[in-house]
């Protein structure tokens, strides 16, 4: 558990590094895949790393952080769904602030303004949608309780009835 643990914050550092050059190279800031204009990671070799810590983050998906994540249960959900529908808006909405501000649309100000703006809503929206889909997988879970309920109710009167039968001359 120690070790995987440790494998997989590893894997995550490197997916972090990989993550910035590869949102420096889609924005078009070099500083983000460069280190001071002397050493910079290629767009390829950002994706193939990024990729690389996908693929060792999901080694063991039961164990450590990644059961967190591929856990069936609705913690599971809202983490994957805000992980994935939240780092591409988020990064979508990005992109257009950066490019917005360098064609001369808007200040800074009014970007970072509509950019906090639009993640409270998306956020929101995104909660809302996970939790009705909490909800409706907690009421179809309800349902088929009741059904189980009931189905144990009949098979404990067929069994009654069967050893009453059994026991009868």
């Amino acid at each position: 558990e120690r070790t995987v643990r440790l494998a997989q914050g590893l894997a995550l550092a490197s997916g972090l590094i990989a993550f910035f050059a590869v949102v420096g190279y889609l924005y078009g800031i070099s500083s983000l895949y460069g280190l001071a204009g002397y050493t910079r990671m290629a767009a390829h070799t950002a994706f193939a790393f990024l990729t690389a810590a996908g693929g060792l983050l999901l080694v063991r998906p039961g164990e450590g952080l990644m059961r967190l994540v591929t856990d069936a249960g609705p913690g599971g959900l809202v983490i994957r769904r805000l992980a994935f529908w939240g780092a591409a808006v988020f990064i979508g909405a990005g992109w257009l602030s950066v490019r917005g501000r360098r064609a001369g649309y808007f200040d800074a100000d009014f970007a970072m303004t509509v950019l906090t703006v639009l993640t409270v809503v998306l956020v929101g929206l995104l909660l809302l949608s996970t939790g009705r889909r909490i909800l409706d997988a907690e009421s179809r879970a309800a349902g088929y309780r009741r059904e189980l309920l009931a189905a144990n109710q009949e098979l404990e009167s067929f069994a009654y009835s069967v050893s009453h039968d059994l026991r009868a001359p």
